[in-house]
């Protein structure tokens, strides 16, 4: 039954079918691919996942398999990342847009992340219109909160966010992705990379937590990570006005944040 118009469902009860498709996956893998994104990964069996993964890493110990489990139930990406051996997948950030929808998804993600496996945080995917049609400003403020946001520091762009491209993307064509323009938010990136690389709140263990007060829609995001051994605690605020065509004013939880002088990681001052 063909369940997406450039898709075929296949018939998994046959061990033959994950022979071959183990196969398939290690042709790939000898020719230079070390690793894979499973597009709707939570349509095919646990145990057939299982299967692949072990199959590839006995010839290719390092390959990456990232799930893309968006629409699927999430005990199945659970499961995948707990038990079949599938290193990361996509978060829900990309479509998380409101204070609400931040102040609900981060906790539970960032728990999520902690005990199956990583989850990304993509600026955009294919699946929705590109950041830049909304401006520049908007596609940067996306860009900053899937960084800074991110569990661990796992975070991920699609081609041409970095270039301001605007047309949507359709995975069996050919899109303009806006290539070298200018201006552009490479030195962005560069300076999300660079803080992600040297700041200890994304690596180990961390928390996040919205300590937002107040109406509107401004978000406030504590990243904490507790002292351990000779390491003092680890405080970050993230403050974001997710409303980019009008000015707000910002208030949070001073007993979770309440330095009288903070240092920007964006700007250096």
């Amino acid at each position: 039954g063909v369940v997406w118009e450039d898709l075929v469902e296949l018939d998994y009860s046959h061990k033959e079918l994950w022979h071959y498709m183990a196969d398939v996956f290690l042709y790939w893998c000898r020719r230079g691919v070390d690793g894979f994104r499973c597009d709707a990964g939570y349509m095919i069996p646990e145990k057939v996942w299982a299967y692949i993964v072990s199959k590839v890493r006995e010839e290719h110990p390092d390959t990456v398999f990232m799930l893309e489990g968006l629409g699927g139930d999430l005990a199945v990406t659970d499961n995948l990342l707990s038990h079949a051996g599938i290193d990361w997948a996509y978060s829900e950030l990309f479509q998380t847009y409101d204070r609400g929808a931040f102040e609900w998804y981060l906790p539970q993600a960032d728990t999520r992340a902690a005990k199956f496996g990583a989850l990304v945080h993509f600026a955009e995917t294919h699946d929705n219109s590109r950041l830049a049609e909304k401006g520049h400003t908007y596609a940067r403020l996306r860009v900053i909160l899937s960084s800074l946001l991110s569990w661990q520091g796992a975070w991920g762009i699609t081609n041409g966010v970095e270039f301001f491209a605007s047309e949507k993307i359709d995975v069996h064509g050919k899109n303009d992705l806006n290539w070298g323009a200018t201006p552009n938010m490479v030195d962005l990136i560069s300076r999300l990379n660079l803080i992600l690389k040297n700041e200890p709140l994304f690596t180990g263990c961390s928390s996040v937590s919205p300590i937002t007060r107040g109406d509107g829609n401004p978000l406030a995001v504590l990243k904490y990570k507790a002292s351990s051994g000779n390491l003092p605690e680890r405080k970050l605020l993230v403050l974001a006005n997710l409303d980019c065509a009008s000015s707000a004013e910002i208030d949070w939880d001073r007993n979770k944040f309440a330095h009288t002088e903070a240092f920007d990681l964006l700007t250096e001052r």
